[in-house]
């Protein structure tokens, strides 16, 4: 048996288009409450049974979130994945009320594909250096503390590096220079 992890750099542009299209089709079913076809599958074509480490949706209004549900650290099928992340963030986030049909047509969404954790051990003066806004997730665990903050949180907010470092900590509800300490 080959595992393949699905990388975030190894996605083609025409990858990243066809899971975006197959999350929405999943939403759109989800929130009609339509059955759901084989055709989302076929939009996937043959990354669909490649494996990731963690995968989320995010649904947003203008700049207000509407769902965001996924998972990370376990290798799983990418269909499956999808499946599950597009089909939670419409229906069960706990945070937030459903998705409603009335507004689907103002929803923007966006699907982050995660590799694997890399644990950060670098002093923690050089952390900032090794974090790429855009590229890079960011989760961060003290006790039974964690907060995570996916890729495409810093770009939303016109972060810099030092800001996403503060906003995970915030996150997780630990001081801001929390991810200085050792």
């Amino acid at each position: 048996v080959k595992l393949e992890i699905l990388k975030l750099d190894e996605l083609t542009d025409e990858q990243k288009s066809s899971i975006q299209r197959a999350a929405q089709f999943v939403v759109i079913a989800t929130v009609c409450k339509k059955q759901l076809t084989e055709e989302w599958l076929n939009i996937l074509g043959p990354i669909a049974n490649l494996h990731v480490m963690g995968m989320f949706t995010t649904l947003s209004r203008g700049t207000q979130l509407r769902g965001c549900c996924g998972f990370l650290g376990r290798p799983t099928m990418l269909k499956d994945a999808l499946l599950s992340s597009a089909m939670r963030t419409a229906k069960e986030d706990t945070r937030l009320p459903a998705i409603s049909t009335s507004e689907l047509a103002y929803l923007s969404l966006d699907v982050s594909v995660l590799a694997s954790p890399v644990v950060l051990s670098v002093p923690a003066g050089q952390r900032m250096e090794h974090v790429q806004v855009g590229k890079h997730g960011l989760k961060i665990t003290r006790g039974q503390q964690s907060g995570l903050l996916l890729p495409s949180v810093p770009v939303e907010q016109n972060w810099n590096v030092e800001e996403f470092l503060k906003g995970v900590c915030r996150k997780a509800g630990l001081p801001e220079a929390a991810e200085r300490a050792k």
